[in-house]
């Protein structure tokens, strides 16, 4: 298998250093204090790593064969959502700071 790791480098560099969602999350935390732009810095940091492995695992490559499996994740994914949202847990670190 051949791969072009020109094109791939160029692409990779433009990737990284275009400011996207994560530069304006963590810059809008940031201006709320110091405190807060680390710990979105931190979260983005966490998510992209999660990521990462994950590609790296092959999970891409199960997605794309099995589209079912990226429907169960998401519909997962929700129904944690809906019950995080309605049930009276204790306020989390970043509601305490």
């Amino acid at each position: 298998m051949h791969i072009a790791w020109g094109s791939f480098l160029l692409a990779l560099l433009v990737i990284v250093l275009v400011p996207g969602p994560d530069f304006v999350l963590v810059t809008r935390s940031a201006a709320n204090g110091a405190r807060w732009g680390w710990l979105a810095a931190a979260g983005v940091t966490c998510g992209l790593l999660v990521h990462a492995t994950a590609a790296t695992l092959g999970l891409s490559a199960l997605v794309a064969t099995a589209p079912a499996a990226l429907r169960v994740a998401r519909v997962g994914q929700a129904v944690t959502t809906l019950r995080k949202t309605r049930s009276k847990q204790a306020p989390s670190l970043v509601d305490r700071l």
